[in-house]
């Protein structure tokens, strides 16, 4: 699943800070993973983190009712730190917003509507 808009339809940038929430139980048998990649060269942002992307294997923050909060954005949310990766100001860089499902137990669509759409 790809994303290149928030939840209001406006064009993802770099310059914003946005909440992309997670249903509990991904159906990833192996692991999920949420990459912010450039949208006019399709290569990793980078964005100065060794990775430019969040996933199950990053052991994130849960919410109580087990779905999962990521941010993305210039600086991280106090206290949202673990599950917060940079983007880059200026550029339109986290445009491209996969969410891979490794080794998809079923399909994701059957309990993702619609994750790619964050809100600011």
């Amino acid at each position: 699943m790809i994303g290149f808009t928030d939840s209001e339809g406006a064009p993802l940038t770099g310059a914003n800070t946005y909440r992309l929430n997670l249903p509990a139980n991904i159906p990833a048998a192996n692991f999920w993973s949420v990459t912010l990649y450039e949208a006019e060269n399709a290569s990793r942002l980078a964005n100065g983190q060794p990775f430019p992307s969040l996933g199950s294997r990053d052991n994130p923050v849960a919410n109580p009712d087990g779905s999962i909060d990521l941010y993305y954005g210039p600086t991280a949310p106090a206290g949202k730190e673990k599950n917060w990766r940079r983007t880059v100001p200026g550029s339109r860089a986290p445009s491209w917003r996969p969410v891979r499902y490794l080794g998809p137990c079923r399909a994701p669509s059957s309990c993702c509507s619609s994750p790619c759409s964050p809100s600011r």
